[in-house]
């Protein structure tokens, strides 16, 4: 995810739609969904904070001028956010090139939440807010309570250039499921399909079981059992 300064995420809570009851630390935006923790193996977690470890990106521009309301109130744009998008499309590039777990892998399209409940107001323009992105967060969300956890930060600054097919339309949201590739006979893109990878393994027998290697969510198993998702 990529959280906004401070100055900005002051600009954010002097909204009227937005909700004083969460604290302006909360304020993000989602750049990739990559699995829950609750059913996600042990090392899966290690496995990712590697491969963000070698992560080279240039910072990229963010900026919303609109609230809308689609369930939630949330900042949005009508831009294209081309550079954003094709941060996503890259990003979830190299997780792949790194073998990097990723159960969903889906990059929406950039917005911020300011009410998660919804105001059922018309959608309505207002002064661009925005800034560069020049860090990236490694986050993890507590479903059904207010809590995030971070898992790593990671700057932005390295060199980076986008992949060949990048440019070719506007960058659109892309799933572990289902990747872009080209035939060389006509060099067309086309989609094809990977299996879905099962949420769930089966049980080993208490006496088979491993030892456990790594605490994957610092949460108490009581709130565990909610779910945690990663992004």
């Amino acid at each position: 995810m990529a959280k906004p300064p401070p100055e900005v995420q002051a600009q954010i809570t002097a909204l009227p739609r937005n909700d004083p009851s969460r604290g302006p630390h909360f304020l993000h935006v989602t750049l990739i969904s990559l699995y829950d923790l609750h059913y996600a193996p042990p090392e899966w977690l290690p496995a990712t904070i590697a491969a963000l470890d070698s992560l080279a990106s240039a910072p990229f521009p963010l900026r919303f001028d609109r609230i809308e309301n689609r369930k939630a109130v949330t900042l949005r744009t009508r831009d294209p956010l081309a550079e954003a998008r094709a941060f996503q499309k890259a990003l979830v590039n190299h997780l792949l090139r790194e073998k990097a777990p990723i159960m969903d892998g889906t990059t929406p399209e950039p917005h911020i939440t300011i009410n998660y409940r919804g105001d059922r107001l018309n959608a309505q323009k207002i002064p661009p807010i925005g800034w560069t992105v020049d860090e990236i967060i490694l986050t993890e969300s507590i479903l059904g309570r207010t809590t995030h956890v971070e898992h790593g930060r990671w700057r932005l600054g390295g060199e980076w250039r986008p992949d060949p097919i990048s440019h070719i339309g506007a960058p659109k949201p892309l799933s572990y499921n289902i990747p872009l590739c080209f035939t060389r006979r006509t060099g067309r893109a086309r989609r094809w399909r990977r299996p879905l990878p099962s949420r769930r393994r089966p049980a080993d027998p208490p006496e088979l079981r491993p030892p456990p290697r790594f605490l994957v969510c610092p949460i108490p198993p009581s709130r565990r059992r909610q779910g945690a998702d990663l992004y």
